[in-house]
């Protein structure tokens, strides 16, 4: 039992005899822990590591971040975590975790016991056979939302200060690596990008984090780190080790997701899932952010990349990893260099196919997640007080109340375009007023506009009506339908797309018009 190191200990638990009964046991290994998957449990080992933003280096630190871990997951309500557990070094030189009748026993380090789930349902795994789609990533949000909603503010942290330290260090590891990684000019140009960045927006950090919109987040979104259970996401491995990564703005906490999907060309899924959050969480206030934020992500993701490349033993790992990490650095500082922002308007009466475009034409349109869906149905209901899954009473659609959810929408995207991202308008624009006013909206700005009206047959529009799910229209049958045929929409200037063709068909009629 003497000089007993970690080591030891991840060799012992690599091996069935470390656990009673078991046949097999598969090991995980990432730059910061140890997985034992052994039957229905998996147990989580930090390892004996210290980086400049990590202190793993002695058991007591361990055991520290094991029993935070533990009740950062108790937190999120869905019975993920047991335990924490010691591992002991006994003195016939073999190990026991929880608990040791040996007198002379040691405790050698601790390890957090959790339910295991197969593989099938982790997130990345899902995103890779092509099994996640519109709903989950509507799940996703949703439950981003709540967890963001409930976490506790924590105005001490997220300042513009802490914000340029990240940046800093960052930079000072990538440098490390360089030139063997990387081109030092390359880094030294993006540390003066992401600054620039930084001070444009500064006081709009302050603000957001005297708002109470700096929390205890997750601090560390991405698909492996989530899995299916119950058709329902549930969220494991949270970042417990470092305040200044886990105690962020929430959009910055939304944003390594975003920067997942993106970086794994899921930008469609990136999109939905973005649109959906702003929907139910109304931050629009953090939009100019997001880009900041998504391109710290991905330099943060360089760097831990970067590290694992020079700490595999096997050559194709090692490969694989270095390959990564520049991918991540070239999309780092691609993010923070978008293309030039324009209007795109969407009408059409109910079921003629408008929403359905403008959430497949989105991921195309300027840089990651794609174009700011801004909906009349969701505005509405906003300046009522409801919830997009809500329902509005008829007294809310007044001549008044139009009036006031598209004033509103105009002003939601005059201030996307002032962001540099793409607006996309979404609503019926009955009036021939309505489809001039947010055209002159983009000429005041001195930005393209394209407009597109979609229309399909009754019969066809009536079926989509009827079979709408999880949508926040509140036309959702023949009668509300049928009340908008006498409407007269004037003379009708935009583009016009007939939806009732295959899907791809309508998305490419709209592509080709706007040369996206």
């Amino acid at each position: 039992m003497v000089g007993v190191t970690q080591k030891d200990v991840v060799k012992y638990l690599s091996t069935p005899k470390a656990y009673a009964g078991a046949q097999e046991v598969l090991v995980k290994e990432t730059h910061m822990s140890y997985v034992f998957l052994v039957d229905d449990n998996a147990y989580k080992m930090k390892k004996d590591v210290r980086y400049p933003y990590l202190d793993y280096s002695s058991v007591e630190k361990r055991k520290l971040y094991c029993e935070k871990e533990f009740q950062l997951l108790q937190a999120y309500g869905d019975d993920i975590a047991i335990s924490v557990c010691p591992v002991y070094a006994l003195s016939d030189g073999t190990f026991s975790i929880g608990k040791s009748d040996d007198e002379y026993s040691k405790i050698a380090d601790y390890v957090i016991l959790m339910r295991r789930f197969p593989e099938a349902v982790v997130y990345q795994h899902l995103s890779d056979e092509g099994e996640l789609d519109r709903f989950e990533m509507m799940d996703l949000a949703e439950k981003m939302v709540d967890l963001h909603e409930k976490a506790k503010v924590r105005k001490d942290k997220g300042s513009v200060a802490s914000f340029k330290a990240v940046i800093t260090q960052n930079c000072e590891v990538l440098q490390s690596f360089a030139p063997r990684l990387f081109r030092s000019h390359e880094i030294d140009d993006y540390y003066k990008k992401a600054i620039e960045e930084l001070e444009k927006y500064a006081p709009l950090i302050e603000e957001r984090r005297n708002n109470g919109m700096v929390k205890e987040c997750h601090g560390d979104l991405q698909l492996r780190n989530i899995c299916m259970k119950d058709k329902k996401p549930v969220l494991f491995d949270p970042i417990e080790f470092n305040d200044d990564f886990s105690c962020i703005d929430t959009l910055y906490d939304l944003s390594y997701l975003l920067l997942d999907l993106e970086f794994r060309g899921q930008r469609r899924l990136c999109s939905i899932l973005f649109n959906h959050y702003m929907a139910y969480s109304d931050d629009l206030q953090g939009i100019p952010l997001l880009s900041l934020f998504q391109s710290c992500k991905s330099a943060v993701r360089a760097l831990v990349n970067a590290t694992l490349s020079e700490t595999r033993e096997d050559e194709g790992e090692a490969i694989y990893h270095r390959q990564k990490a520049y991918e991540y650095f070239v999309l780092a500082r691609e993010i923070l260099n978008p293309p030039a922002p324009f209007i795109v308007a969407c009408g059409g009466l109910s079921g003629s196919g408008k929403s359905r475009l403008t959430r497949e034409i989105a991921p195309f349109l300027g840089t990651s997640p794609g174009a700011m869906i801004l909906r009349t149905d969701i505005l509405r209901k906003r300046l009522c007080g409801e919830l997009p899954h809500g329902h509005l009473h008829k007294d809310s659609y007044t001549p008044e109340m139009n009036q006031k959810t598209y004033d509103k929408l105009r002003d939601e995207c005059t201030n996307v375009i002032k962001c540099g991202r793409v607006a996309l308008a979404d609503g019926i624009f009955a009036s021939q007023e309505e489809r001039e006013n947010i055209e002159q909206i983009a000429k005041d700005l001195g930005v393209p506009f394209y407009g597109f009206w979609m229309d399909a047959p009754l019969e066809v529009r009536a079926e989509r009506v009827m079979k709408r799910e999880r949508n926040p229209s509140d036309v959702k049958s023949m009668k509300v339908l049928m009340r908008q045929l006498d409407t007269d929409v004037g003379e009708i200037t935009w583009n016009k797309i007939n939806t009732a063709k295959d899907r791809e068909e309508t998305l490419a009629d709209a592509r080709a018009i706007i040369g996206c």
